[in-house]
């Protein structure tokens, strides 16, 4: 039986609970990521293909409305959205892909249906992306991270070295809860960037204090002493998974070696709480891959799909708008 597609009503979030945590979709589609989305002013819509009355594929996105333009994009903050699928539970491997690509080609026709453009950033786990491709979309590689923690942190010989400088200078690693310090530090990183932040104080902090609240979100500082940061790391950790999700630096202590000292701290609480695989979430931009593979990451490919339907979007694609 071929499935369904259809947008999920928010009466119906409960059954979309439900099947993120059967399809092992992870912190950024459950029911606390809605919530934290919720308080943070953020609306987002769910994207589901059922089957017999069952929930078997989902997306999660954010819709965004420009001037003559209907857009379904990713939610802030999220680096993947999906789709996530519900195992059909054959024993034949083929048949399994099979059942997977029919009902993702499902999903990626009905996404398609009343907006200008969608994008979605796959996670690393749905290396399958043909469906799409086959529905007339277009695709490109992406890349993040991988730290695998049940081995011992083993980063070059530059990172051992700033880490033994920060201890030296008597830079310290505390757990926190400010999220506003997390906010500020943020922001200047970014803004050193030239990028602008996706997030206001207030709804960050209001995220923030969702999903921590859920026992997912945990912050380290670092700097000379806990009412001195110099450094912040926000953690997304659900059971053996971990998410380098927001960090932010004071540029100006960039030198001191806090913030290795900082970053290899957390892999080590983190292989303590039993978390096998940290996602350092981003591979793509040359200085940020080159720290995070100097941690001893491996480099993992995923995949973004893009489809731009109507007219007034593969004309400004053409123009290099997207």
């Amino acid at each position: 039986m071929e499935s369904n597609f259809r947008w999920l009503p928010s009466g119906e979030h409960e059954r979309w609970s439900d099947f993120a945590l059967a399809s092992g979709a992870g912190p950024f589609a459950g029911p606390a990521w809605l919530q934290a989305m919720e308080e943070a002013g953020i609306e987002t819509a769910l994207a589901v293909c059922e089957r017999e009355g069952r929930i078997v594929a989902g997306a999660l996105f954010r819709i965004l409305h420009r001037p003559g333009l209907r857009l379904l994009l990713p939610a802030p903050l999220a680096p993947y959205q999906g789709p996530w699928l519900l195992p059909r539970g054959v024993a034949e491997p083929d048949r399994e892909e099979r059942h997977a690509a029919e009902t993702l080609r499902v999903l990626a026709r009905g996404l398609a249906q009343g907006f200008d453009r969608i994008q979605m950033i796959l996670p690393p786990e749905q290396v399958d992306a043909r469906p799409f491709l086959w529905e007339g979309w277009d695709s490109r590689a992406r890349y993040t991270c991988l730290l695998d923690l049940s081995k011992p942190l083993d980063p070059n010989r530059a990172v051992v070295k700033q880490v033994r400088k920060a201890r030296e200078a008597g830079l310290g690693v505390w757990p926190s809860t400010d999220w506003l310090l997390l906010h500020a530090l943020w922001a200047e990183s970014l803004g050193n960037q030239g990028v602008a932040l996706p997030l206001g104080e207030a709804a960050f902090a209001a995220c923030c204090r969702r999903l921590a609240g859920h026992g997912l979100l945990h912050l380290w500082i670092s700097g000379p002493s806990e009412g001195e940061a110099w450094f912040a790391n926000a953690v997304l950790v659900e059971g053996d998974r971990a998410y380098d999700w927001v960090a932010g630096a004071s540029r100006d202590q960039a030198p001191s070696g806090g913030n290795q000292l900082l970053k290899t701290t957390i892999c080590e609480a983190l292989g303590s709480r039993g978390v096998s695989c940290f996602d350092l979430v981003g591979g793509d931009h040359p200085g940020i891959a080159a720290y995070k593979r100097s941690l001893g990451a491996r480099l993992q490919i995923h995949v973004e799909v893009s489809r731009n339907v109507s007219w007034k979007a593969r004309l400004l694609a053409a123009c290099g708008a997207f």
